[in-house]
């Protein structure tokens, strides 16, 4: 996990799974990141996710551009862990609980492939979900991992109370993921 990026400190308990752990919505987005193309892209040794980039590229009125961040990686997963890892998360869109996000996500009314993983707090206290798409290759137009975008989403009221009424519980699937398939479209 501190490979991926994550610096919360995390329990070592077998059942990481079912949810004893958190760790922020950045650091689930940088993970899905590393789990999509196999590679981190720190900014800098020792800097935390406070340093992330907001702003990647800088263009003037007539488009050209001017600056463009250049982040440097470095291979941390092997294409058989990610391929793995990445048909877990594509099982979970087609039969788990990120169903309703299976055929939702469309370019020119074609279904793309989407892979991700809901998740809820412990009382409903919040929804999050994280998950990426394929993108074109600039060469060749084929649906590629490299050129994907990874997003990820939460829901959840500022002062941790639960998202939840007599009538209504708000969890990852009935929150987060239809603000990520509105964002992925």
């Amino acid at each position: 996990s501190k490979k991926m990026c994550i610096t919360t400190d995390l329990d070592p308990v077998l059942s990481f799974p079912l949810g004893p752990n958190s760790i922020s919505i950045m650091e689930a987005a940088l993970a899905y990141q590393t789990i999509m193309t196999g590679r981190v892209y720190p900014v800098a040794p020792g800097v935390g996710l406070e340093s992330v980039p907001i702003i990647t590229k800088i263009v003037d009125r007539d488009g050209k551009i001017l600056w463009t961040h250049k982040p440097t990686s470095k291979k941390i997963l092997s294409p058989r862990v990610c391929g793995l890892v990445t048909d877990i998360l594509k099982k979970v869109m087609e039969t788990g609980t990120g169903r309703k996000a299976k055929d939702a996500v469309k370019a020119f009314d074609i279904p793309l492939p989407t892979f991700g993983k809901t998740g809820t707090a412990n009382r409903f206290i919040n929804s999050s979900f994280a998950g990426f798409i394929p993108a074109p290759d600039d060469k060749n137009g084929q649906l590629d991992m490299k050129e994907g975008y990874v997003i990820s989403s939460y829901v959840g009221y500022d002062d941790n109370r639960p998202m939840k009424g007599n009538n209504l519980a708000i969890y990852g699937a009935s929150g987060a993921l239809p603000l990520w398939i509105d964002t992925a479209n």
